[in-house]
């Protein structure tokens, strides 16, 4: 038995990279960098802070969602697969990439004005999750989180609201 499974939490490096390939499935690219702080071990000796980049590929629904709203700077948990690759070069050399390929993707950062906010709310009366929404949340936007987060609260939201 083998585990295939990365788990990042850190900061979109550039503008993520969106385009369609075949039948208009979205792709979408970006780095992200994951840091250590600087830390003083027991013994004194002063370890400096270390950036970690990563690439990033995305398809289908969470490109969909990072096209609309993730940008550069953006705190991002990110879920997902190491692959890698290779390719050769101008030169004829082979060159190895590394990519996270992302299964699920939550963007930590405060929403952006204008950006569609959700809410879900616990009912005490008989522990069903309400909602509310605002700036434009749509129908198709709501399964689009379902899609993407899948937890059992988003879920019967999602249930709830496509009725």
């Amino acid at each position: 038995m083998s585990l295939n499974k990365v788990m990042l939490i850190g900061n979109v490096g550039n503008e993520p990279e969106v385009k369609f390939i075949e039948q208009g499935v979205p792709l979408a690219n970006f780095r992200l960098a994951t840091s250590e702080r600087a830390r003083t071990l027991q013994n004194g000796t002063q370890v400096p802070e270390r950036t970690e980049w990563h690439n990033v590929v995305a398809w289908r629904r969470p490109a969909e969602y990072i096209e609309k709203f993730v940008h550069k700077g953006d705190k991002l948990f990110i879920e997902g697969q190491l692959h890698t690759r290779s390719y050769d070069d101008r030169n004829g050399i082979t060159r190895y990439v590394t990519e996270v390929w992302v299964d699920r993707v939550e963007n930590l950062s405060a929403p952006r004005q204008n950006a569609p906010e959700l809410t879900l709310h616990r009912l005490p009366s008989d522990g069903l999750i309400g909602f509310s929404a605002n700036r434009g949340l749509s129908t198709r936007s709501v399964q689009h989180c379902c899609h993407l987060f899948g937890s059992s609260a988003v879920v019967l939201f999602c249930i709830c609201i496509s009725q």
